[in-house]
Parts: C-alpha cells; sequence; structure tokens
C-alpha cells in the first residue's frame, strides 16, 4: 500500500456515536484545512488512504479493522516534533550561511507550532461552535491538526522564498508526517500541481 495521504481523518468514537472529521495537512491548501465532518458514519471513502488519528491515539476494537485500507496511523506529536527539528535544521542553515557581502543574516521569524496535543486537556474551540462534546473535542483536536500544518505551510514559505535553503526545490515539500510505529518521517509523494 502507498502512503500518499494529504488528508488526516480524525475518528472519534463514543459509546454508539461515532465522529470523523478531515483536515487538509497539503502546504499548499488555499482553503480552510478543516473540510469534512461526517457523526455516525463510518464509509471506506472517509478512511482509505487517509492517515488516520484515532482520538486518544487509540483506534477503539470495532474499527480496527480500517486501519488496513488507510496510508497508516498518524502519530500527531512525533509529527509535531519532526516539524520542530525541520526548523531547527533550516535555521542553523540560515545562520551559517552569510549574506553575499559576508554577514550574518537576519533572523526568519519561524511560524509558532502548537503545543503537544494532550487528549486530556484540549485547545479550546471558539464559542458557539457546538455544545455535544463528542463534537466539540473532535474539532478541538481537527483544529489542532490544522494549526500544525498551517505552521508547516509557513515553514515552507519561508524555506523557498531563500535559494540557499530551498535546494533548487521549486514546490512545498508535503509535511514530515510520522506514523505510528515509525521512527522517522515519511515524505509522502504529492502530484505537480
Amino acid at each position: 500500500m502507498s502512503n500518499t495521504a494529504d488528508v488526516v481523518a480524525l475518528i472519534n468514537k463514543r459509546d454508539q456515536n461515532l465522529a470523523v472529521w478531515h483536515v487538509v495537512i497539503d502546504p499548499i491548501w488555499p482553503m480552510s484545512r478543516l473540510c469534512g465532518a461526517w457523526v455516525n458514519t463510518l464509509a471506506p471513502h472517509l478512511y482509505v488512504q487517509r492517515y488516520l488519528l484515532p482520538f486518544g491515539d487509540e483506534l477503539p476494537d470495532e474499527l480496527v479493522h480500517i486501519g488496513t485500507a488507510s496510508a497508516g496511523v498518524f502519530d500527531a506529536n512525533a509529527t509535531r516534533r519532526a516539524v520542530i527539528a525541520t526548523i531547527a535544521e533550516l535555521d542553523a542553515r540560515h545562520k551559517d550561511s552569510p549574506t553575499k557581502a559576508g554577514k550574518a543574516r537576519a533572523p526568519i521569524p519561524w511560524p509558532q507550532v502548537p503545543e503537544t496535543l494532550d487528549w486530556a486537556t484540549l485547545p479550546p474551540v471558539p464559542n458557539g461552535v457546538v455544545d455535544d462534546q463528542l463534537r466539540r473535542e473532535t474539532i478541538a483536536a481537527a483544529m489542532w491538526v490544522g494549526r500544525l500544518s498551517d505552521a508547516w505551510a509557513k515553514i515552507e514559505v519561508n524555506r523557498l522564498s531563500r535559494d540557499y535553503l530551498s535546494d533548487g526545490e521549486p514546490s512545498p515539500r508535503p509535511m514530515p508526517v510520522v506514523l505510528v510505529g515509525a521512527h522517522k518521517p515519511i515524505t509522502p509523494e504529492y502530484p505537480e500541481y
């Protein structure tokens, strides 16, 4: 199975209720990253070739079977660490690359990466979004993935706007996704735009 995906499918099941929320992680996505939500529906098009992010980091036993059709289980905090490591690597390269006049370069304003995803204390959602606890916590976690994706997109803008960091690459790189059980980020290949 190919590990190509540009969407994280957040899956949250509580009792008999199920919420699935799609978040686009493609760095050049021009619209809202939260791109679809389904309640009490789980059709193959919602998880096939998508990264799965089970709420609480574990798929319920009755949903384990969907993992084989997915692009893998998204490790949110390991992916966050991979994004932070990329910032550190790019910033070090930036600092080691003097200007044409031989002077130090001005610091790059790197984007803020969201804090570690803690399932017990999720980030707040805007007031009035929804009162249902299952949907509210699903939206909160989806918004966290969206903020991580936005940070990655800004990193790529910074990288591509500097020839000494872009390495001649004309397009943004996909987010360095880490899958559960993987020890290093994978780099999915996206079609050319």
